[in-house]
């Protein structure tokens, strides 16, 4: 899966990232890898945020989204809920803070969350 962040003011460099690998090893207490954060992850020049969870079962993540703020979560494979929506492999839903996102019911998920300006 291809996703582009464009850099505020300056020119765009392709990076690759293996989401994946780093968002294994979640616990139920923490569902989600902070992608950017992450040992030999890219630069990105952009107020975003990118997190990976794999969901199975009764693991279940709430993330606060600030007022001022969007989210952006995107199934790449499996279904999961997004509140009281089910995903499916190739979904996505947009939010806006103030919001408490709350993901849960997971079937084989892996997920991107993208904390992003308003």
């Amino acid at each position: 899966m291809k996703c582009w962040v464009i850099p505020a003011g300056l020119s765009c460099t392709l990076a690759l990232v293996l989401i994946w690998e780093l968002g294994q090893g979640n616990s139920d207490a923490d569902a989600f890898t902070p992608v950017l954060q992450q040992q030999g992850a890219v630069t990105v020049h952009q107020d975003v945020s990118v997190y990976a969870g794999l969901f199975e079962g009764a693991e279940e993540q709430r993330y606060a989204l600030p007022a001022g703020r969007r989210a952006w979560v995107h199934l790449a494979r499996g279904t999961l809920r997004v509140g009281e929506t089910l995903l499916g492999a190739g979904d996505g839903a947009g939010l806006t803070g103030p919001a408490a996102v709350h993901l849960n019911g997971g079937r084989a998920a892996e997920v991107l969350l993208f904390d992003l300006p308003g």
